[in-house]
């Protein structure tokens, strides 16, 4: 047994955007269906005079109470109803063998089996709100199972040690999911303080010229601050989150903030490499280093990885690189 729901899982859901796109979907259906514009006018005329009655504020900020509470409870239950009584275990032998049975659902149930022989790895996807939680979902990375969507998912947002402890038992490998990352260096850093800070200094720059010419009031500045902080927290995250490694063939790349993931590569399902440089990244001394594979996504990014290290990455994972002409460069 690798894994089994708990009822704690359900306090991740209403960190996703299910309970919305629920929302937004009925809206659509019943447009399509002609009853949205009469359900509209209903809601306009109800919601103008109550406003006439106990005022704008009051009115717009119950209705958007009121929709975060009906999101919440949307989400919660297409969580309850989607993974609920998920039991997650593995038969046959250590390994590279064995087979992987899945089994989910409360209304719908669902089972899943999968050939451990095709499984090249996982990936640890920690959304920002979820991981405030200590929260992360796992998916397969996997020979004819799509890297995205549903059918990867082996694990629904549930506590990040429990994605780690199945991750690390399915691939044999405990350092390959906690262990330390190579840091990419000042130059990758950089970029990720200059995309964050950019447009919040030119908006520094263009207030300081109005407040000298025209004056400007305090709230002003308190709205750039209000949006300069979170900016640089979001910078000093993704540089934080940067970083790879390759050991015990094992390919590891983490990246992302408003997505953290951490993908978990095994180097033998690797059948192609390609170095990739945009014309910042050349003036940087940066690239993009991308593995090919058959599973899961087919492709894996190491993110503004040093320009001169990125073929020996590459033949580190795989030794058949260094017989490239490229391996040189």
């Amino acid at each position: 047994m690798l894994a089994r729901w708990r009822p704690s899982w359900l306090r991740y859901a209403p960190l996703s955007f299910s309970g919305l796109l629920m929302i937004g979907a009925a809206i659509g259906v019943a447009y399509q269906s002609g009853l949205g514009l009469t359900i509209g006018q209903r809601v306009a005329k109800a919601g103008t005079e109550a406003a006439h009655r106990t005022g704008v504020v009051v009115v717009v900020s119950v209705g958007v109470v009121g929709t975060v509470a009906v999101a919440v409870l949307l989400a919660v239950l297409w969580s309850w109803s989607t993974y609920g009584n998920l039991v997650l275990r593995r038969d046959g032998e250590g390994g590279c063998e064995g087979v992987l049975h899945m089994r989910h659902g409360v209304l719908r149930v669902r089972e899943h089996t999968f050939d451990v022989r095709r499984l090249r790895g996982g990936t640890i996807r920690e959304p920002l709100l979820v991981r405030a939680l200590r929260g992360a979902r796992l998916d397969a990375v996997m020979t004819g199972v799509h890297g995205e969507g549903e059918s990867s998912v082996l694990l629904p947002p549930c506590p990040v040690d429990t994605a780690k402890a199945v991750l690390a038992e399915l691939i044999d490998n405990e350092e390959a999911v906690n262990g330390p990352l190579r840091s990419h260096g000042r130059a990758a850093a950089r970029r990720r303080w200059t995309r964050a800070l950019a447009l919040p200094a030119l908006a520094g720059v263009g207030l300081a010229v109005m407040s000298v010419l025209v004056g400007l009031p305090i709230w002003a500045w308190a709205i750039w601050a209000g949006v300069t902080v979170p900016c640089a927290l979001l910078a000093l995250d993704r540089v934080r989150s940067l970083g790879h490694r390759v050991a015990d063939g094992w390919l590891v790349a983490r990246t992302g903030s408003l997505e953290r993931r951490r993908d978990c590569i095994a180097c033998a399902g690797i059948i192609g490499w390609t170095v990739r440089q945009t014309l910042l990244q050349r003036r940087a001394g940066v690239a993009t280093l991308i593995a090919a594979t058959a599973a899961g996504r087919k492709h894996y990014r190491v993110t503004d990885v040093p320009a001169e290290l990125a073929w020996s990455v590459a033949a580190e994972a795989s030794p058949w690189v260094a017989d490239s002409i490229w391996a040189g460069r």
